[in-house]
């Protein structure tokens, strides 16, 4: 497992970074799976009777994935 975030924090939204960069081999894939907790066991769920579907605003729900990577010879000579 590359990254899990079981406990979403909203003030996170913006940007996930590894504290250590990972090397992934040539030809790895990468899965990304996601979950939302609209029940009302989630205490951050304002109406769980509401019917939610994705969208960009804050009360609607969002999952975006978005991957930024550089080859090891870009870590080992930056261009300045």
């Amino acid at each position: 497992m590359l990254l899990s975030v079981p406990n979403y924090n909203f003030n996170w939204q913006r940007t996930y970074v590894l504290k250590e960069p990972r090397k992934l081999p040539a030809g790895t894939q990468v899965h990304v799976r996601n979950a939302w907790d609209n029940s009302p066991y989630n205490p951050h769920n304002p109406d769980p009777t509401k019917t939610i579907r994705w969208g960009e605003q804050s009360f609607e729900e969002m999952f975006l994935q978005r991957w930024v990577t550089s080859s090891i010879n870009e870590l080992l000579f930056p261009v300045v």
